[in-house]
């Protein structure tokens, strides 16, 4: 665990250091309901080729992607390498990294949208006012709150993400806490 921590600092270092803007997709565990019962995977994996394939082919080529591992998983399965190889296929090796630990708050803060399949770091999206793409089902996907198929191609939202309503943010918010 200590080794994976360094890593993501080193990689985080380098990533911030750079000023160019990015999306943030943050990673589910395999086992979780969330990949199981509520998306169109059976493995995080498959969500993971999907979204460097539509990021290859739709993204702006100064857009970079930033994609953290689930804080409660084991490192059993080696999503880096598996990210790396698949990204050099794909020509964005230098617009994709990846990171195993690091602050989920300041990596939202800092993006110009959020990519996940069904999350609660999809609410500290809203929150923070961040466009946010679902790509399994998820309370918050709505017209006006999240994009996601088949209202919207993952392809347009890296282009145009367009902003949460914010007042039907704040109207769905109440709801939720009710």
């Amino acid at each position: 665990r200590k080794s994976r921590q360094e890593r993501s600092e080193a990689v985080l270092k380098r990533f911030y250091g750079d000023e160019k803007p990015y999306y943030f997709f943050p990673l589910q565990l395999n086992s979780d309901s969330q990949i199981q019962l509520y998306s169109p995977y059976v493995r995080i994996q498959e969500a993971i080729a999907g979204v460097l394939a539509s990021f290859a082919s739709g993204a702006p080529k100064d857009v970079r992607l930033l994609i953290r591992n689930h804080p409660l998983d084991n490192g059993l399965i080696n999503y880096g390498d598996f990210i790396e190889s698949f990204s050099k296929e794909l020509g964005i090796a230098d617009r994709v990294f990846y990171v195993e630990d690091g602050s989920t708050p300041d990596m939202v803060k800092g993006s110009k949208g959020v990519v996940l399949v069904n999350s609660t770091v999809g609410l500290m999206a809203l929150e923070a006012g961040k466009p946010v793409y679902c790509l399994g089902r998820s309370v918050y996907s709505m017209p006006g709150l999240a994009q996601s198929m088949p209202m919207t191609r993952l392809d347009f939202f890296w282009r145009d993400p367009g902003e949460p309503d914010e007042t039907l943010y704040r109207d769905f918010r109440r709801v939720l806490q009710a």
